[in-house]
């Protein structure tokens, strides 16, 4: 689902590419992971702002697990990191590793 889920995104809003990448990193990381994790990463890459990670989860790129801090912190993992590693490498945005 997830590959497909990328290779969807892409299509329909490729400006979330770099926030799938930072997912990825955070995923590979910590396992699980907060929002504000991510946009600390991508704020690195010079985005300085994205409206949550519920476009993600509608996508079936991650799967939200918990929340925390009296509910404004999500917590997400993300369920086929290998799917999302591939399309993303098919996408030409990770080096085959």
């Amino acid at each position: 689902m997830s590959f497909a889920g990328v290779k969807r995104l892409a299509k329909e809003h490729p400006k979330w590419l770099p926030i799938v990448e930072e997912c990825l990193e955070c995923a590979k990381k910590y396992g699980e992971f907060a929002g504000s994790w991510v946009l600390n990463g991508v704020k690195k890459k010079g985005i300085k702002w994205f409206p949550g990670l519920r476009t993600l989860v509608a996508y079936g790129i991650l799967k939200r697990t918990d929340v925390t801090r009296s509910g404004r912190r999500a917590y997400y993992i993300m369920p086929d990191m290998e799917g999302v590693k591939k399309a993303l490498q098919e996408l030409g945005l990770l080096k085959h590793k």
